[in-house]
């Protein structure tokens, strides 16, 4: 390797820090000199006029701690370049212990988890968001994480993964959506458009929460609504969603994006809990009625069967009594109601039929021999199928 060629490397290592760590390049510059036992990036150029050239040594050691400095975006051929761990990737779990506290860390969504008996800590991927921290109530008054240190520890452990995917999110992302320029321009690091083939503004909007935010201040938070924390996907350089009428997008507070705010504690009780709600309630009873359905015809009337729920006047069924018989009686769904100590009504009602020839149900049991059965019919009658 020649001696240009050494030195254009260590440009191009420079440049790599630089994208994962969101730093201007000649910071980056002077880190890889500092690296070398230069004090900047100038001294190591005027060593170079003096005949000083980096070996392969030199060179290996500073592509390692770049590439330390940027784990996930190196990562082996089977973990997809580091996204693997990211999705639940149980052999990536990092499991530790800290003050005699054990730990598991992982990653879910660019987010990093560290849970251990009865608590959990989640680093939000935005580089502003504060930790969110969760007590099992029954351990409220005897948590390992009161003890303000070890809460510290775990925080610390977290926050080195943390820097870990936002240095692998910027190395992805276009350079200037995560360094504005002088006017503090970025561009968006997801949508496209303009001359430049991205969409550009020194103002953003958020669409979830109608914030303004500046161009440092969004590409410092990694694109997320420091007021809300809504993802990329929600941040438009213009509020295209507002009519004249609507009241103004509010201004936010700037943000360097290099730190976090204080811990949000919260007590959880983790305890499985059964939900009687509207989806789940309905669910069952729909359930019951295809076990009280004896033919093809009246599982279709089951699964017709409009169902509601109400916690004060309990379970209401509307039938379809081309499908459903009048007399037949939904035992088994009033049982299923009963059990779950909710009332049970019903009506009946009279529509026009999906299948011409509804009574065929009544004499097939299984789907396939009702189609067949209400093809021959329609087939007889000289009827053509439709698609829709």
């Amino acid at each position: 390797m020649t001696e240009k060629s050494q030195i254009t490397e260590l440009k191009k290592l420079a440049k790599r820090y630089a994208r994962a760590h969101r730093i201007p390049q000649a910071k980056a510059l002077d880190f890889v000199a500092n690296e070398l036992g230069h004090k900047h990036w100038g001294a190591l150029k005027a060593q170079e006029k003096k005949g000083w050239i980096p070996t392969e040594k030199c060179l290996e050691a500073v592509e390692s701690t770049v590439n330390n400095c940027n784990p996930f975006a190196n990562g082996p051929e089977n973990d997809f370049n580091g996204f693997g761990r990211l999705f639940g990737d149980l052999s990536a779990n990092k499991i530790g212990t800290i003050d005699g506290v054990p730990y598991t860390l992982f990653i879910w969504q660019d987010d990093v988890h560290l849970e251990g008996d009865g608590w959990k800590i989640i680093l939000p991927e935005a580089p502003c968001a504060s930790p969110i921290v969760e007590i099992e109530e029954s351990l409220a008054t005897n948590s390992p994480l009161d003890d303000a240190e070890t809460l510290q520890k775990l925080l610390e452990i977290g926050e080195v993964e943390a820097k870990n995917i936002q240095a692998r999110i910027a190395s992805d992302w276009p350079r200037r959506s995560t360094k504005p320029n002088a006017r503090g321009v970025v561009c968006h690091p997801l949508f496209g458009g303009g001359e430049s083939g991205r969409i550009e503004s020194d103002t953003w909007f958020c669409l979830h929460c109608n914030s303004k935010i500046s161009g440092e201040h969004i590409a410092a938070n990694l694109w997320h609504c420091p007021s809300c924390g809504a993802s990329p996907i929600d941040i438009y350089s213009t509020p295209f969603w507002l009519s004249e009428d609507d009241e103004a997008p509010k201004p936010i507070a700037a943000c360097d994006g290099r730190g976090r705010g204080e811990p949000i504690v919260r007590s959880v009780d983790a305890r499985i809990k059964l939900k009687l709600n509207e989806k789940n309630v309905t669910l069952l009873i729909r359930c019951a009625l295809l076990d009280d359905a004896t033919n093809a015809g009246e599982r279709l009337g089951a699964l017709l069967a409009d169902i509601t729920f109400d916690e004060e006047f309990g379970v209401w069924v509307t039938f379809e009594t081309n499908y459903w018989p009048e007399a037949k009686e939904p035992v088994q769904a009033r049982a299923v109601a009963k059990a779950l100590g909710v009332g049970f009504d019903e009506e009946l009602m009279l529509d026009e039929p999906i299948f011409a020839w509804p009574g065929i149900g009544e004499v097939t049991q299984t789907a396939l021999d009702y189609t067949e059965a209400m093809l021959r019919a329609y087939a007889e009658h000289g009827l053509e199928k439709k698609a829709e």
